[in-house]
């Protein structure tokens, strides 16, 4: 696995749902040597859900993923990012990224930050 496979695996596997440890991994990725504009995004997630409690980061992610189009976006996005998807799965990447994106941006979600984060990392082509 190539280095920015590496990093949007570990940057994909954050939107999974959260458990207790979350906001340290969060901040574990923040400084595990991503391209700086990635880091940048992971570190401000971060620092918007530091002062949450568990409970509130899975509500947090509820809350962002529960709407059935949203959560089909999501576990679409993270299929394809799982390094199996053939390259021309690129444009469907983007769009997936360009609308949660657009719409986490809208809401000024948090979760928004590592979506733009995926946007730094992911393949393009396709």
């Amino acid at each position: 696995m190539d280095r920015r496979a590496e990093c949007v695996s570990i940057v994909r596997r954050l939107l999974e749902p959260p458990g207790e440890s979350f906001a340290a991994e969060v901040a574990g990725v923040a400084r595990s040597g991503l391209p700086p504009e990635a880091a940048e995004q992971v570190s401000r997630f971060s620092e918007r859900i530091a002062d949450l409690s568990p409970e509130e980061r899975r509500e947090l992610f509820d809350e962002t993923f529960g709407r059935p189009a949203a959560a089909d976006d999501r576990r679409r996005l993270v299929s394809l990012l799982d390094g199996s998807a053939p390259p021309e799965a690129g444009a469907e990447v983007w769009a997936l990224i360009d609308r949660l994106g657009t719409a986490l941006m809208r809401d000024r979600n948090p979760y928004h930050h590592l979506i733009a984060a995926l946007g730094v990392l992911a393949p393009r082509g396709g």
